[in-house]
């Protein structure tokens, strides 16, 4: 769900709405500097925290945001390649009680 009115980042014509985007596409700027223009990116292990902490960690916002995240990998690309694939790992979405 978006609450802001306007893009909280601008880098020249490019808007930000997340900083997932930003992060993805400073890898494609970082890549593009060295001669690596058609490098695909894999993000591994997004995801939120599932134990409940207070309002930190409710049982909703870890399946808002693994609904968010889906969604958003899977239609849009980021500001500097809007039409590209952006493959994507959403990492503990359960419980992992017994890891140490």
């Amino acid at each position: 769900m978006r609450t802001a009115t306007s893009p909280p980042v601008h880098d020249g014509n490019l808007d930000y709405w997340n900083l997932f985007d930003a992060m993805v596409d400073t890898m494609y700027w970082a890549m593009e500097k060295v001669g690596g223009t058609n490098v695909g990116i894999v993000t591994a292990e997004s995801g939120w925290p599932t134990s409940e902490n207070g309002d930190f960690s409710t049982p909703a916002l870890p399946q808002a945001y693994n609904t968010n995240m889906k969604n958003h990998v899977t239609n849009n690309g980021t500001p500097k390649r809007p039409n590209g694939q952006i493959d994507s790992d959403i990492f503990a979405m359960f419980n992992q009680d017994l890891k140490q």
